[in-house]
C-alpha cells in the first residue's frame, strides 16, 4: 500500500504545512523502500496511516518510531542518535543552512523518537516557507 510520505505535509497539533509537490515527491521516493517495514515496526495504527494519507501527522510515540525507522534506514541518523547531515542532504532537503539548523536544533535531544521528529518538523516547516 503506497502511503504519502510521512515526511511530506507534516501537520502538527492542527496545523497544516504546504509543500510543494516535488519535495513530496523527493521524500516519498526516498522512504518507499521501508513504508512496510516501518509500519510494522512501529506499529503504526491504520487510523494514523489514513490521517497521514490527510497530511495529518500525530505528535505521538508510534509515529514517531515509525520516522526513526525511516532515518535508521537511510542512515540519516545511528542508533547512538549521532545524525549524518550528509544523508539528510542526499535523501530529503538540498539545502545545507537549513539542514544544520535541524540538526543543530535537535543536538541536546537524547530520545532518538524525538530526534527524529523533530528533524522532520523543521524540514517540513522550511519546505512550507517556501512554498
Amino acid at each position: 500500500m503506497k502511503l504519502i510520505l510521512v515526511f511530506s505535509l507534516i501537520v502538527s497539533l492542527g496545523v497544516t504545512l504546504k509543500v510543494k509537490p516535488e519535495t513530496i515527491e523527493r521524500w516519498e521516493n526516498a522512504v518507499a523502500p521501508y513504508v512496510e517495514k516501518c509500519q510494522k515496526e512501529s506499529n503504526l495504527s491504520a487510523d494514523v496511516i489514513e490521517k497521514m494519507k490527510l497530511s495529518e501527522f500525530p505528535d505521538d510515540a508510534s509515529f514517531k518510531r515509525y520516522l526513526n525507522c525511516f532515518h535508521q534506514n537511510l542512515k540519516i541518523m545511528d542508533s547512538e542518535g549521532k545524525v549524518n547531515e550528509e544523508k539528510i542532504v542526499e535523501h530529503l532537503w538540498s539545502d545545507v543552512n537549513t539542514v544544520k539548523k535541524c540538526v543543530a536544533d535537535v543536538e541536546t535531544e537524547s530520545d532518538n523518537h524525538q530526534k527524529s521528529y523533530k528533524i522532520v518538523m523543521c524540514l517540513a516547516k522550511a519546505a512550507s516557507d517556501e512554498s
